[in-house]
Parts: C-alpha cells; sequence; structure tokens
C-alpha cells in the first residue's frame, strides 16, 4: 500500500523544517569550530582576560632585564594593561608569586613575575620548547635551610646547604611545563662544577626568575617537558635546590606548595 500523499501545505511546513534543522546544525559546528580553537585553548589557564588588545614587542621585553624590582604600577604605565594574570603560585617559602600575561606580536605570550608587587623577572613562552642545551649558573650562597620534619604523605626532610633531602620512593613530576636539562654547570667563588647524570636542572616560563635543581633521579626525562609529566623516579634520596635570581643565583627555601607539586601523583 503507497503511503498517503501530505498536503502542499504540510510539504512546505516539513521542507521549512529540515532547512531550519540543517541551519542550526551548521551554526552549531561553526560555533564548537571557533571555541575550541588553538587561541582559546592556549589561553585556558588565564583568570579574567583584562585587554584583549595589548600587545608589547620584544624591544620592550628585552628592556625588562634592566627594570628588576620595579613595581606592577609602574611598569603597568609604560607595557600597558595586561592581557591576563595567572593564578598565584608560591615557589619559595613565605612568599606568592604573581604573574601577568602579556600578548607577543608572534603569537607567544611573556609572563611577569612580582613578588612583593615589584618585578621578579620574565619568562617567554615560545609555541615549541627548544631543545636541551647545556647551561651555566652562577650561584651566590647566602642561605641556611633549617631542618624540617616532614611534607606530603610523611616524606621525610633532612637539610644540607642550599638543598632539601626528601627520603623517597616514587617519582618526580614536572610543576609546570618547562625544559629539563641534563648538562650543565655551577659556578661559585671562581669555581667551576659540572652536574651529574643524577641531576638535572628544571626551568619554565611559567616560574620566571626560578631554577629548580634536582638529583638523586634514575631514568631522567630531558628536553621538553609537560606539566604533571614525569622527570624521573627516586629510590633513596631527592636532592632538591630552589634558586632566586638576584643578580646572580640565590639558594632559597621551596614552599610546600612547590614540593607537593614534584612528589604527587597527577
Amino acid at each position: 500500500m503507497l503511503p498517503p500523499k501530505l498536503p502542499p501545505l504540510r510539504l512546505k511546513q516539513t521542507a521549512s523544517a529540515l532547512l531550519m534543522l540543517a541551519g542550526l546544525l551548521f551554526t552549531g559546528v561553526a560555533f564548537r569550530s571557533h571555541s575550541t580553537s588553538p587561541e582559546s585553548e592556549v589561553e585556558s589557564d588565564c583568570l579574567e582576560v583584562l585587554s584583549q588588545d595589548t600587545r608589547i614587542d620584544t624591544k620592550a621585553l628585552d628592556s625588562l632585564d634592566n627594570r628588576h624590582n620595579e613595581t606592577r604600577q609602574t611598569l603597568q604605565k609604560s607595557l600597558g594593561q595586561p592581557y591576563c594574570f595567572l593564578p598565584k603560585t608560591s615557589l619559595r617559602a613565605g612568599a606568592i608569586t604573581e604573574r601577568a600575561v602579556y600578548r607577543l606580536p608572534n603569537d607567544g605570550r611573556a609572563i611577569l613575575a612580582f613578588e612583593n608587587d615589584r618585578l621578579v623577572s620574565y619568562g617567554r613562552e615560545p609555541v615549541a620548547y627548544p631543545p636541551a642545551r647545556q647551561k651555566e649558573v652562577e650561584l651566590k650562597k647566602s642561605w641556611d635551610l633549617q631542618a624540617g620534619s616532614a611534607i606530603g604523605d610523611g616524606y621525610r626532610i633532612a637539610s644540607g646547604l642550599g638543598d632539601l633531602s626528601i627520603e623517597m620512593d616514587g617519582e618526580v613530576y614536572a610543576p609546570a611545563s618547562g625544559i629539563a636539562y641534563g648538562r650543565y654547570a655551577t659556578i661559585s667563588q671562581g669555581e667551576l662544577t659540572h652536574s651529574d647524570n643524577a641531576c638535572l636542572l628544571f626551568e619554565s616560563p611559567q616560574f620566571p626568575g626560578y631554577l629548580l635543581q634536582l638529583c638523586g633521579l634514575e631514568k631522567r626525562r630531558l628536553g621538553a617537558v609537560e606539566q604533571a609529566e614525569r622527570l624521573g623516579r627516586v629510590k633513596g634520596y631527592l636532592h632538591l635546590s630552589l634558586l632566586r635570581r638576584d643578580g646572580a643565583w640565590v639558594f632559597v627555601p621551596p614552599s610546600e606548595e612547590l614540593l607537593s607539586q614534584l612528589l604527587r601523583e597527577p
């Protein structure tokens, strides 16, 4: 039996509904495509966006090398309002780090770090990190660490000259996206010391003005690493040093927040 024919009006209504449905589907596809653009993914770690239009060039960024300890308000007068701020973090004990994001002309971004409302340093976040290369770090030893008791899940801490020695059996994870150097040298009071195969030096544009030295590692992961990726395994003691740029590099005590990020399984 043949199906009954639809009256002309019903045919017109059905065709209109199909066209409307197709239009909604097309709009939905276009909206989803726009909402998942690479730019929105890159900026997903931002808090509230303050300025869509502000960009700073390489010359302005390089000038910051001579503007350490300037206030955020002074810098903002010359650079303009930042694109956004990243969430506050704590790297060294007793200090909160605020991070302002400025866009660069090549679609990269610069991250300016402030502590006590003054510039610590800045980092440039590239699209792809360069291959790990040798790095030299000039040290100024000026920190005496007090002995602690335990952190996180009961890791026992022993004090050392400029580092923490944490007794553990487990993995160590990257606290942010960055680069891990397996070959580096430290310079202190005219003496040059090269790293050994159980150490690495971690640097991230997310933490401008800071370096993290980790020793006691097996199966190190070197080169570009993503946040929460494994940096290596420790069976015995993890020897950890946090360095802050103050002319030369100075040992500073790491915060419990940073230690938790290193030792917490993602």
